[in-house]
């Protein structure tokens, strides 16, 4: 465009010299450019090999110490409760909601928001692995605080979740064995979809419909290797399986009293269910730890209060603020408690139950 560039670094030269100077200057630029690069990539890469810290935030549930990833002990059991109830079947909305109620903030000290989980259920670094570039640079670089199965499964349903999203308004029907099916070719799960178009009786082949227009049909498909099977033909054989457990014959077992050997085994596993979620109520213990932080935070306020009488007024706001949490911590508490109670059920109650349905 006729615009001449002037360098203020650099000899601005004129004709053949000039222009040998730009063309020189400019490769020598890109060659910095490309070897700084490089050596980034370098440096990164060993960070990665050595579980080293390059600058960045830590992962919720850990903090930097010696350029090392330790353990947060504070925030630990949080993240190990974030990733438990999204392996339950927790919507990642729900899980916030269960964070904020329960008074706890993300690592900016804000409000937990479902955004805060997009990269946090993915994150390696929550059973030990350093990755860099797609590859496996340290599988232990630090101490996990999420068990393997967890984490496994956690995946499982952020991959299902993902197939399934933004058609969930639009199902009518129900998919009873979403999730529980597994292919007989590769193992991996069987997940519910819905497609416009025709299939065959087992594999997708796509098109339209008789009269040529386009229906929904409903299948269960493998996840990695895409193998289609009809919704109702795989329902059908897994309910006749179930009715064939159920109805197996008691062989004489005083103990049962005639009742099918299926139901009183199923007795048993939903009783022993029962008993282990009653045993350990995670969310309970973790707002009675809570409510102790809390307590401890407001005999902090007031001794500052008594220290420091010049901003006793700051402090007098801060303390209403937590003394309202405590209050509404401590009804939580106790509701929960009460609700807990009246939901045990026993053998006897649950066998009861499946015996008159």
């Amino acid at each position: 465009m006729g615009v001449v560039v002037l360098k203020t670094a650099e000899i601005n030269g004129t004709g053949a010299a000039g222009y040998l100077s730009d063309g020189i200057n400019s490769v020598l630029a890109v060659h910095y450019s490309w070897e700084l690069a490089e050596k980034t990539k370098r440096g990164m890469a060993t960070s990665a090999r050595n579980a080293t810290s390059t600058g960045t935030t830590p992962p919720y549930g850990y903090k930097w110490a010696d350029k090392k990833l330790v353990v947060d002990d504070t925030q630990a059991p949080v993240a190990q409760m974030i990733f438990r109830q999204y392996a339950e079947g927790y919507s990642k909305k729900q899980i916030a909601e269960n964070l904020n109620n329960l008074g706890y903030t993300n690592k900016k000290g804000k409000a937990w928001s479902f955004k805060d989980f997009e990269n946090m259920l993915k994150n390696r670094k929550y059973i030990g692995e350093w990755w860099y570039m797609g590859e496996l640079a340290n599988p232990h670089g630090n101490e996990p605080i999420i068990d393997i199965d967890t984490f496994n499964k956690v995946q499982n349903m952020l991959s299902l979740n993902k197939q399934q999203a933004g058609g969930k308004h639009r199902q009518k029907r129900e998919y009873a064995c979403s999730g529980k099916i597994y292919c007989m070719r590769c193992g991996a799960p069987m997940i519910a979809i819905e497609t416009a178009g025709k299939y065959n009786l087992m594999v997708a082949t796509g098109g339209k419909g008789g009269n040529g227009a386009k229906h929904t049909y409903h299948y269960y498909q493998c996840r990695h290797c895409k193998r289609a099977v009809r919704k109702d033909i795989i329902e059908e054989v897994v309910w006749a399986r179930v009715q064939e457990l159920l109805n197996q014959d008691n062989e004489g077992d005083p103990t049962i009293g005639g009742v099918n050997v299926g139901i009183v085994t199923l007795a048993n596993k939903v009783a022993e269910q029962i008993e282990n979620t009653a045993a350990v109520d995670y969310e309970l213990e973790t707002m009675k730890e809570n409510l102790n932080k809390r307590m401890k935070e407001k005999d902090n306020i007031i001794q500052a209060i008594k220290d420091n009488g010049a901003i006793a007024a700051v402090l007098a706001n801060t303390l209403l603020e937590t003394d309202n949490k405590i209050k509404d911590l401590t009804t939580r508490i106790q509701l929960r408690e009460t609700d807990t109670k009246r939901q045990t059920l026993t053998k006897l109650e649950v066998l009861r139950w499946l015996e008159h349905n």
